[in-house]
């Protein structure tokens, strides 16, 4: 009899977690007997088509953050009890914290997503009780907590009093991307590739910085390299991000302007939106730019590198430097100047005009050497021939037994 494993995530929006957690379920399925539960289910873009189950904060949705966490804590500890699930394995914070706090019979495997100490969007006095209570006491109730790179875990053992943290990196089919990147594109959109362009993938969000690579774009101009900037995303910085380019005078395409499709005409700077096949545009370009400011194990990255083209990407918390240089893992993240790394290329988070001015001449000197750009190409491939699926999802069935027997 398989093992009945419920997955449980906050949302199901477009980002690598939501993603990540897809791909751990369409990967496991065969092996254990899956549902999944969710706390929000509208916005759903990647289906597995498995049971769901809608985890309710009621009757105490309108007392706040801590009233809906327990109503739901106490509905997914019911759940579990009545359907009988062996190992809950959550991803995100507020999913993690439900599973723990439900107390229920199952195994807990919690997954952490992105760098803890790094990330900017939480407020001091959430990071003090992030630091202080919930990691070095909740988070060490579970059976494991898992985070997606070792950059990760090394914070959760040496800076946040985790003793059950595993590493546990995300994985890529690359036979289907390989399909995908060689997919046609639509009508029309071929001639955006008839400059070279750089491009990226992401939420567009200030985590992901995409606003500098606007600056760099224009200084490149300066230089008289006439490349262009692919945007591939959706995010609530998009109306920033166009307004941006066109003070910088670089004319900017907005796919979902109501024009209903690319027009006639040569653009700088190209915001897609969200598309279907993000990996057809991405093999066309000819270098991705990757300026964050924090991340977990970036698959955009990833993926990018399994389509060939050469990776440019910013030495930040946590991920690239072990992707594209990965003997030389470090806790600490200062790099100055542009670094040639086995895999890529790793740059500095920007923080300063100096900063801006190595991309920019990094940038250039991809664009304007031939050769080095194919090399690059050949590299990034490497980067990536350890994430088979096989291998990492053989691990994950390891740990769901062992959570299930503890």
């Amino acid at each position: 009899m398989k093992l009945r494993v419920l997955m449980l995530i906050t949302n199901f929006g477009p980002g690598g977690a939501e993603k990540v957690f897809f791909d751990h379920a369409q990967g496991l399925r065969g092996h254990f007997d899956i549902e999944e539960a969710v706390l929000d289910a509208s916005n759903r873009v990647y289906d597995t088509g498995l049971p769901l189950h809608v985890i309710s904060a009621w009757p105490f949705k309108w007392l706040g953050p801590v009233g809906r966490l327990l109503a739901r804590a106490w509905h997914l500890r019911q759940l579990v009890r009545r359907l009988k699930f062996d190992v809950v394995m959550s991803h995100m914070d507020g999913a993690n914290w439900l599973n723990l706090l439900s107390a229920s019979s199952a195994g807990k495997v919690m997954v952490v997503h992105g760098t803890v100490l790094g990330d900017k969007n939480v407020s001091p006095k959430v990071q003090w009780l992030r630091r202080r209570v919930i990691f070095p006491w909740l988070y060490n109730k579970g059976f494991a907590t898992v985070g997606v790179s070792a950059g990760i875990v090394q914070e959760l053992e040496h800076h946040l009093g985790v003793k059950n943290a595993r590493v546990m990196r995300n994985f890529l089919n690359c036979t289907a991307l390989g399909e995908k990147s060689a997919e046609a594109l639509p009508v029309g959109h071929e001639q955006i590739f008839e400059r070279p362009v750089m491009v990226t993938v992401g939420r567009l969000a200030p985590q992901k910085r995409q606003i500098h690579l606007l600056d760099m774009l224009k200084a490149l101009h300066g230089r008289g390299q006439q490349a262009r900037l692919l945007v591939l995303g959706n995010g609530e910085r998009r109306e920033a991000l166009v307004l941006r380019a066109r003070e910088l005078g670089l004319s900017a395409f907005v796919a979902d302007d109501g024009t209903g499709g690319l027009p006639v005409g040569s653009y700088d700077v190209y915001f897609m939106g969200f598309v279907a096949n993000p990996h057809a545009y991405v093999a066309r370009s000819q270098l991705f730019v990757f300026p964050s400011a924090w991340e977990g194990f970036p698959l955009a990255l990833c993926e990018a590198g399994a389509c060939g083209v050469p990776l440019l990407s910013a030495d930040c918390p946590t991920g690239p430097r072990e992707i594209l240089a990965p003997d030389s893992v470090q806790g600490s993240y200062t790099l100055r100047t542009a670094e040639a790394a086995p895999y890529g290329m790793l740059l500095p988070m920007i923080e300063s005009t100096q900063d801006t001015a190595a991309w920019v001449d990094c940038i250039h000197q991809v664009l304007a050497n031939k050769p080095f750009a194919a090399h690059l190409g050949q590299q990034a491939r490497l980067a990536v021939q350890g994430l088979s699926e096989e291998a990492v999802i053989e691990r994950w069935i390891e740990l769901l037994d062992e959570a299930a027997d503890a």
